[in-house]
């Protein structure tokens, strides 16, 4: 792309071009420096090409150069910070109430009046409601504060500059490009000027020459649109080698990662691996993201919270394993191994404070080092200022080694300068002498980082993705508008709260009108067909609310430009250039490709429950090794719950033996003191390791009068059963289903009249339990009877352990020797065709196991893929699988 002419003639003529956006300033600044450089010049005078808020911030440095201005002119933050303690005492307590949103709302609401030139609203009459009254009564008291302290907002700036206007500016012509909207503020300033002898014109930006037919493309889903505007990049990157191609999207970051990584695969696959992450991507993103959320600063953000407050249990791995805290690059790897055991402690806390992780995970001595030396900077209950405030952070950042050992990128040292500009920032609020405790500055710190937005340094990236609003004042080869439906664009948006409906309609301000924000987003879609060459504008025709129309806007192009709608799927490259999207062949992959070693065990019962449940499953699990990582929930887990559980009812019939002697221990009264020694006994491990927790011991309490009643009103059930005798408890047995070897570990053999039968205890939630069919849903019971190898078997059961839901269920031969009156054991009895049946489908099982069966193929979606814990790794996703299945039923069949 060139410069465009008018510009690149006032640029020579020594003019200064004013942009209405900074990333339109940079990108004219590149044009003109390639249009030096083709000129064969290696050095000319740079440019003179700002954007707005930077033209605004010159003339004001000018005016107190000059001696004419004295007073103070408020950054961002401390117009916020000044908003917020003005707010503070009338709404704070309230709940669901945030003051600093509730400030930045009111910040908004001034910045508007300003911009409209409506000021004189904050002295109207009490007419607006208590939310409009509440607002002028902050405002007059912000006006008063500023006029005493002699303060100066930001949105106060064009006001006060018209009133000396071309007094200090000594440039006699001003350009100003790509502005879709000029507020009454800024026309103010620039007939200021203009009435002092300053040229000023307001040109649109120069119209690209359309030599193709702009194209409307409906797509199938969202993802088949981005994955489709990928592939017509890629075609037009190949097709020019120097094409400049813009992505509009309207609310681009909603489906920002979406986006990134369908566009990744398909234009820089190279890329994808984790090792490649620092390859130059030929697109990239003009809005950036919170601050927050980059890695860097979030370590550092989390890092100052946890000196003085617990993190959750998943923040304090993620921070430990992120690399910013560590002084050598080899204490990773033990650190690593360290997270691992600490999770895997029993009666870990969802949340960690600092002073007892240090004290209780014994962490490695480097790491404890350098926490402690943090820790031990923080005054303990002090105020300081601001300023002061930002010192200890450093120092303590310092103390722990943040950004760690390892080798920073550019986008590193980036996101370090951004960084201490916010600290800079946070520093200013000491501009009025007030103190804060070290949480009130964490607050203010956290916030300021979600509302600063990162952006690495632009790479000049082929492929600019951008918002619609971004692209005012640049031209480009070819332009893809993705999310045209009328859903999306124009997008939806509501006036501002704090200001009257007439007053917003009265002075045209943003949002107040339908109609005019209506007309405003088309004078942006025609503002982009117009810089473009090339245009397609894109919608799904379907999302998860149902059918997509293309937006009126669209249909406006449409009828201009005589669009074609076209339905695509994914497009095949060589169709491109014609106009024509057909569906993209998937070529099917061959998942039998790792067979298992016939001589190595695979483990227990578990391999063919995810085998039936999903191939992928099993492969995952044990081929991989993949496990997800350790929750964390307060007090036991439900697998340590169900494991203690276990344990004492193990323990009990290992004491008890029979069902007579269950009974006369309760004959005896003795059963409740025999049931209680045992539930405090298993317990008594995890008492250890409450430390000083009140909270866990008293929970330790609660838990064991819980678990006493759940198994006195299951020994209540069993004591109802036939005579048995308990044979074995957590019995380890090998079962070999053909060539694949496993270990079992049965939880109870119980010998009864006639023969033995097997009981598996759960105390988790049963639905819809299946043993029938080619894919069981628990073949851990047919499996013990299969291939357990115990003699006379005459049933297999499930003891349900749950509260007020205690219960067997299974299969027997007869009722009567098990629990009589369960007439449902029996429909259908166990018996010997029964067994075959389990032998062949476990058989198949443990075959396709062996021969390495791994494709994703759910036997119920997806509610199998709901209990998965594998999602990472599983891309059902991104599969096209409508037939989704009923979800069944509970039942004890």
């Amino acid at each position: 792309m060139q410069l465009p002419p008018v510009i690149a003639a006032a640029i020579q003529a020594g003019d200064t071009v004013i942009a209405s956006s900074a990333r339109a300033a940079r990108s004219l600044r590149r044009l003109h420096g390639e249009q030096q450089r083709q000129q064969g010049l290696q050095a000319w005078q740079s440019a003179d090409i700002l954007d707005w808020d930077s033209w605004l911030h010159r003339l004001w440095q000018k005016q107190l150069r000059s001696g004419t201005e004295t007073r103070l002119l408020l950054t961002t933050l401390q117009e916020l910070e000044l908003w917020v303690q003005l707010i503070k005492p009338s709404i704070e307590g309230r709940r669901l109430i945030s003051v600093a949103g509730v400030a930045e709302l009111a910040q908004q609401a001034y910045a508007l009046l300003c911009a409209y030139g409506a000021l004189n609203f904050l002295h109207g009459e009490r007419l607006g409601g208590p939310d409009v009254e509440n607002f002028r009564e902050w405002a007059r008291a912000f006006e008063r504060i500023c006029r005493k302290e002699e303060w100066l907002s930001r949105a106060m700036l064009p006001l006060v500059l018209h009133e000396t206007a071309g007094q200090v500016e000594a440039t006699a012509r001003l350009l100003l490009t790509g502005f879709d909207r000029v507020t009454p503020a800024q026309q103010q300033l620039i007939e200021a000027f203009r009435d002092r002898g300053h040229e000023v014109r307001i040109i649109e930006p120069t119209e690209v020459s359309t030599e193709e037919t702009t194209l409307l493309v409906e797509a199938i889903d969202k993802r088949d649109e981005i994955a489709t505007c990928a592939l017509w990049v890629r075609h037009e990157l190949a097709a020019t080698k120097t094409a400049r191609i813009a992505v509009v999207v309207p609310n681009i970051s909603s489906i920002r990662p979406e986006i990134e990584r369908i566009f990744r695969q398909i234009l820089a696959p190279q890329a994808v691996a984790i090792g490649e992450h620092e390859k130059a991507l030929p697109f990239e993103f003009s809005l950036g993201v919170p601050l927050a959320d980059v890695p860097m600063a979030r370590s550092a953000l989390m890092l100052l919270r946890w000196m003085n407050g617990p993190l959750q249990l998943d923040q304090v791995s993620w921070l430990l394993l992120s690399g910013f805290l560590h002084q050598q690059q080899d204490e990773l790897l033990p650190v690593a191994e360290f997270d691992v055991k600490f999770r895997r402690q029993a009666m870990r806390q969802p949340e960690q404070d600092l002073e007892t992780f240090l004290y209780s995970a014994n962490p490695p001595d480097n790491l404890r080092r350098s926490l402690q030396a943090g820790r031990r900077l923080l005054p303990q209950n002090g105020s300081l200022n601001f300023a002061q405030w930002v010192d200890v952070a450093e120092r303590i950042l310092d103390a722990v080694h943040w950004p760690g050992a390892h080798p920073l990128q550019s986008e590193d040292f980036q996101v370090q300068a951004r960084w201490s500009q916010l600290l800079d920032s946070v520093a200013a609020l000491a501009f009025d002498g007030r103190k804060a405790s070290y949480s009130e500055f964490l607050e203010v710190l956290e916030r300021q980082a979600r509302q600063t937005i990162f952006a690495p340094e632009s790479r000049d990236a082929p492929v600019q993705i951008m918002g619609p609003f971004e692209a005012a004042g640049l031209t480009f080869d070819a332009l893809w508008f993705l999310g045209a439906d009328d859903a999306s664009w124009p997008a939806v948006a509501r006036r501002h709260p704090f200001l009257t409906r007439s007053l917003q309609q009265t002075h045209n301000m943003p949002h107040a009108d339908s109609t005019a924000d209506w007309k405003l987003a088309q004078q942006v879609t025609a503002r982009l067909e117009r810089s473009a060459a090339k245009c397609v504008f894109s919608y799904p025709s379907q999302n998860a609310d149902g059918v997509c129309r293309p937006s009126t806007l669209v249909n406006f192009v449409k009828r201009k430009t005589e669009a074609k709608p076209l339905r695509i799927s994914i497009a095949a490259d060589e169709n491109l250039a014609a106009g024509e999207f057909p569906p993209l062949p998937v070529e099917e992959e061959n998942a039998s490709i790792l067979p298992w070693p016939i001589e190595q065990n695979a483990g227990g019962a578990e391999v063919l429950r995810r085998q039936a449940a999903c191939p992928f499953q099993s492969f995952a699990a044990r081929r991989l090794d993949a496990r997800p990582m350790d929750a964390t929930d307060w007090g036991l887990e439900a697998r340590e719950r169900g494991s203690v559980v276990h344990k004492i009812l193990e323990n009990l019939w290992a004491e008890l033996k029979t069902r007579d002697a269950l009974i006369q221990a309760g004959a005896e009264e003795r059963l409740h003191a025999l049931v209680e020694q045992h539930v405090a006994a298993t317990l008594q491990r995890y008492r250890g390791r409450a430390l000083k927790h009140s909270w866990t011991q008293a929970y330790l309490d609660a838990e064991q009068k819980r678990i006493v009643s759940l198994i006195e009103e299951w020994l209540d059930y069993e004591a109802k059963r036939a005579d048995f005798t308990v044979e074995a408890g957590e019995e380890k047995l090998a079962a070999t289903v053909g060539d694949l070897k496993l270990q079992v570990r049965v939880d109870r053999i119980d010998a009864v009249a006639g023969g033995r039968v097997i009981i598996d205890y759960k105390t988790g939630m049963l639905n819809g339990v299946s043993w029938d069919g080619l894919r069981p849903d628990e073949p851990q019971l047919p499996l013990y009877a299969a291939f357990g190898q115990i003699d006379h078997l005459k049933g297999v059961l499930l003891g349900r352990v749950r509260e007020d839901n205690v219960k067997f269920i299974g299969r027997v031969e007869d009722a009567r020797t098990v629990m009589p009156g369960e007439t449902k054991l029996t429909k259908p009895p166990y018996s010997a065709e029964m067994l075959r049946g389990w032998q062949a489908v476990l058989g198949d099982l443990g075959q396709q196991f062996l021969r390495g069966e791994a494709q994703v193929d759910p036997k119920q979606y997806p509610k199998t893929c709901k209990f998965c814990d594998l999602p990472a790794l599983c891309r059902i996703a991104e599969s096209d699988r409508a037939d989704a299945g009923d979800e069944a039923d509970e039942s004890d069949d």
